[in-house]
């Protein structure tokens, strides 16, 4: 049986699964926001109740299992092990009201203490995660470029915590140069490629691999994607702080998206010598994720091309933010959730039993039905929801809302159903 996470340096089970429980149910939450609110779509970006389910799916959803992902998969990465488990445990103690002092701030717009406490919880979390990371790689003595992905994104992170901690303050002392928007361009997109896109391409390229066995160590494909992907970001961060100019944000994207081809035919690679080519369910999805990669420059092209005060700009920067959080980051941790939780929980439950006792496969831990009903209903929704924000038609925008709360609801099943589970009376094996 595979054993791609270590049982040897896996961090304790307690301090990892609070993560995707917590995460599981901010999904449910957020999509129940977006049933509510489906008529904001139609509007500006800035506007409380985007702002608000904007948050909680960056931080309560995908960052959030995120970094209960990483505190698993680090050790994996580094070959050491966890630098810190109380770091670990005190990141989430102080993610978790974070959020959800923001997301009750941003719904109710009410800029003040709650808002602001909020964003430094928040901002503690990530100190507390980029310590751990950093603490942890410095341990490895094999250090290889999925490390250093992994390490980067965090300080990309760190980044974008820091800018949007400062918008938060600016938003009742007004002390920022230039206007709220033009920042609040930058933290979204630092925060997009520097820490999701980074951290998927550092993860994804250990883990593909060892799922589809194929015997491929990321290369220089995936070292082309790091050095383009930085590049264009640290460009970016650049001409918008320093010299105060953002339109040459195309050239930056290119070179983003220049790194996103190279690790797509990393990927195609990794594809083709794999001996593993028919997939499960959660793989598959994965494998939909790293396609939608693509998607959201597709976007970016058609605003590059648009007059600034086009009225259509707006819809498509909706639907750039929805490509990229609603597409691959979401679409990513609904397969890989499957494919790294219950091996966390099967390790927690049975590893003193093996060689002993008859013991079940960590995929016998989930119910593969609910996946596939979660797919057929992600894949049915992501993409309404996207035709939605793009037409502006609310019956689409209803039915893309409706859609992603059928896959939350699966989703929230599933993961409960792995993490509630309990060994039964085992047979001996033979």
């Amino acid at each position: 049986m595979m054993t791609p996470f270590g049982t040897q340096r896996a961090p304790s089970a307690s301090i990892v699964m609070p993560f995707y429980g917590t995460a599981a149910v901010a999904f449910l939450v957020l999509s129940v926001m977006m049933v509510i609110s489906s008529g904001a779509f139609t509007g500006h970006f800035f506007q409380p109740r985007l702002l608000a389910i904007t948050h909680l799916a960056t931080l309560g959803w995908g960052t959030m299992i995120i970094f209960g992902a990483s505190h698993q998969l680090l050790p994996v990465v580094m070959e050491v092990y966890l630098y810190s488990e109380k770091l670990a445990g005190w990141c989430y103690a102080f993610l978790l009201p974070g959020v959800v002092l923001l997301v009750i701030a941003f719904w109710q717009f009410n800029p003040g203490w709650m808002m602001e406490t909020g964003g430094v919880l928040v901002l503690i979390a990530v100190i507390l995660y980029v310590i751990n990371t950093y603490g942890t790689a410095r341990k490895n003595t094999r250090w290889s470029i999925s490390a250093d992905c992994m390490v980067t994104a965090s300080i990309w992170l760190l980044l974008t915590a820091v800018l949007g901690v400062l918008l938060v303050f600016n938003l009742r002392y007004a002390f920022l140069p230039h206007d709220h928007l033009y920042y609040l361009k930058i933290h979204a997109h630092l925060g997009m490629a520097g820490w999701f896109l980074l951290l998927v391409m550092g993860v994804a390229s250990r883990l593909l691999p060892m799922f589809l066995l194929a015997h491929l160590e990321p290369g220089r494909w995936v070292k082309a994607a790091y050095y383009l992907v930085n590049a264009g970001l640290v460009g970016f961060l650049v001409t918008a702080l320093v010299f105060g100019y953002l339109r040459l944000w195309p050239v930056f994207a290119l070179l983003v998206f220049a790194g996103v081809c190279a690790y797509g035919w990393y990927i195609r690679k990794v594809w083709k010598s794999a001996m593993r080519k028919k997939t499960d369910k959660p793989m598959t999805l994965s494998l939909i994720a790293i396609a939608l990669m693509g998607l959201p420059f597709i976007l970016l092209g058609v605003l590059a091309f648009l007059p600034v005060n086009a009225p259509q700009t707006v819809a498509f920067s909706l639907a750039y933010g929805m490509s990229i959080l609603g597409g691959f980051v979401t679409a990513i941790i609904l397969g890989q959730t499957f494919k790294t939780l219950p091996f966390i929980v099967w390790m927690h439950r049975y590893r003193t039993r093996v060689g002993k006792e008859k013991t079940p496969l960590p995929r016998e831990l989930y119910r593969e039905r609910w996946v596939q009903y979660q797919s057929y209903a992600y894949l049915i929704g992501y993409p309404a929801l996207l035709a939605g924000a793009l037409t502006r038609i609310p019956a689409l925008l209803l039915l893309g809302c409706l859609g992603l709360l059928a896959t939350a609801i699966c989703y929230n099943v599933n993961v409960f159903f792995v993490l509630g589970h309990r060994p039964k009376k085992l047979v001996h094996a033979n």
